[in-house]
C-alpha cells in the first residue's frame, strides 16, 4: 500500500507490471461491479482525470523515461495536446500523426510515447514499430 494521492489499485498494478508480473484478460465474467453517482470512484479526488494523468506520468518517469530520458510523442488532437502538456520538458519531439506513413522521417527517435486511443490505430503503430525493430515497453509505449 502506498498512498500517493491517486488511485491505489492502478498504482499497485503499474508497480507489479514494472516488476515483471504479467496480466491477462479472461473471456469469462468473474464478477459484476455496479457504480452509482455517489461512489468514491465518481466523487473522490484520487480518481479524477488529473490524478490519473499524474499517476501515468509518474509511471513513465519510473520506467520508459527514467533517468531524465526524453521522448518522441506521437498522437492526434486533444490527446496529443494533453500529453504534450503533461510531459512538458520530457518531450524531445512531437508529431501529430494517425498513421506511421504520415511521419516526416523514416524512423522515430526512441523512446516513443504514443497517445492513441483507437485499438485499430494502436495495432497499426504496433505493427509498424515492431517491424522497424522496436520493442514495446522498451522502445515505445501507448498511453491514454
Amino acid at each position: 500500500w502506498q498512498d500517493r494521492g491517486w488511485a491505489e489499485d492502478l498504482d499497485l498494478w503499474i508497480r507489479l507490471a514494472r516488476h515483471g508480473v504479467r496480466f491477462g484478460k479472461l473471456p469469462a465474467r468473474l464478477y459484476g461491479w455496479r457504480q452509482h453517482p455517489g461512489s468514491s470512484t465518481r466523487t473522490d479526488e484520487r480518481y479524477s482525470h488529473d490524478k490519473f494523468l499524474s499517476l501515468k506520468v509518474n509511471a513513465l518517469d519510473s520506467g520508459l523515461l527514467r533517468n531524465g530520458r526524453t521522448a518522441t510523442l506521437v498522437g492526434v488532437g486533444s490527446s496529443l495536446e494533453r500529453w504534450r502538456q503533461a510531459l512538458g520538458p520530457r518531450v524531445a519531439a512531437c508529431h501529430e500523426s494517425r498513421r506511421p506513413g504520415d511521419l516526416p522521417g523514416p524512423r522515430l527517435r526512441t523512446p516513443v510515447v504514443l497517445a492513441l486511443m483507437a485499438p485499430a490505430a494502436r495495432q497499426r503503430w504496433r505493427d509498424y514499430l515492431t517491424q522497424t525493430g522496436m520493442l514495446e515497453s522498451r522502445d515505445f509505449i501507448f498511453v491514454a
